[in-house]
């Protein structure tokens, strides 16, 4: 719209000033037609990738941006998504944040990334826990469970708070049987946090062992 805008003035300017002009009108037009030009040139114009990146970031509120490829994700730092360390609360751990982008459950965490969902004891960040609240990993609920530390579910120590079926049985590190040493952050049945498996489909198998 606007170069259409800028194309209709400078044709009825030139319509108007061709033809019968005397040289002292002529050197007035060329004086004034610089002056147009010069206004012309001044004018802003926003390009449409810009302007839609200023709305996209706007819709998102005070604080917040939109995701790549997730135009519903609006947080803080789009980065942290997919990072390979689960940011275990809204609005990271979200369906419309692909929970975290995939880093808040083992099944779908991405090694190639910053963290690698390798982070171990020892280490100058984490725990991170697996908070995993995607319903094709996880049987979290979380209105139910309402955990206040999500870091400490999934991290490998058992926290009898979180030892219940609502929380995923902490996410697995209450039991030999499901606590993942490979994405542990401590190691699994540690002295201070040991075993103590209440999963009813772990404890009743015939191979089972506390």
């Amino acid at each position: 719209p606007t170069e259409k805008k800028i194309d209709s003035f400078l044709s009825a300017f030139f319509s108007s000033n061709s033809g019968g002009a005397s040289s002292s009108s002529s050197g007035d037009s060329t004086g004034a037609l610089q002056e147009d030009e010069d206004e012309i040139a001044s004018w802003s114009v926003t390009p449409p990738q810009e302007a839609q990146q200023v709305q996209s970031s706007s819709s998102c509120g005070d604080g917040l941006t939109s995701a790549d490829g997730l135009p519903n994700c609006c947080v803080p730092d789009p980065s942290f998504l997919g990072d390979g360390a689960c940011d275990a609360h809204p609005p990271y751990n979200t369906a419309e944040c692909g929970f975290d982008l995939g880093d808040c459950c083992t099944e779908s965490c991405k090694t190639d990334t910053p963290f690698a969902c390798a982070a171990k004891e020892g280490d100058a960040y984490g725990p991170f826990g697996y908070y995993c609240l995607d319903p094709r990993h996880s049987n979290i609920d979380e209105d139910a469970c309402g955990a206040e530390n999500r870091e400490w579910v999934g991290d490998g120590g058992c926290d009898p708070e979180y030892n219940t079926a609502e929380c995923g049985y902490d996410g697995g590190d209450c039991c030999r049987q499901s606590c993942d040493a490979a994405f542990a952050y401590y190691e699994c049945g540690r002295e201070a946090q040991p075993f103590d498996c209440k999963n009813p489909d772990i404890i009743y198998r015939a191979d089972y062992t506390p």
